[in-house]
């Protein structure tokens, strides 16, 4: 079971840097956004993981809930589905 976390809180900033990064490559400067994309969500420790609201992955690598990268996947899971909300709220249509 996974534990339940508040809403994520999108500044415009994030939402913007978000909706870049969406069709951006996987490079270094692509490396340094997404980490800030994490800091203006709030989401660091799920950063270091190796987790992102950028993962379009359809389940988290660990499957078992005794591995942090369980919770912090859709921990980003929940945060994207908000961001992508946000987005499609704004009129951008939705990515994945």
């Amino acid at each position: 079971m996974v534990t339940a976390t508040p809403r994520t809180r999108i500044s415009p900033a994030a939402l913007a840097l978000f909706a870049e990064l969406e069709h951006t490559q996987h490079d270094r400067p692509f490396d340094d956004k997404a980490r800030e994309l994490m800091r203006l969500l709030g989401l660091t420790a799920e950063w270091w993981s190796g987790c992102s609201v950028l993962d379009r992955s359809d389940g988290p690598v660990h499957s078992s809930p005794n591995y942090c990268e369980y919770h912090d996947w859709h921990r980003c899971r929940a945060a994207r589905n908000e961001l992508l909300a946000a987005l499609e709220a704004r009129g951008k249509p939705r990515t994945a």
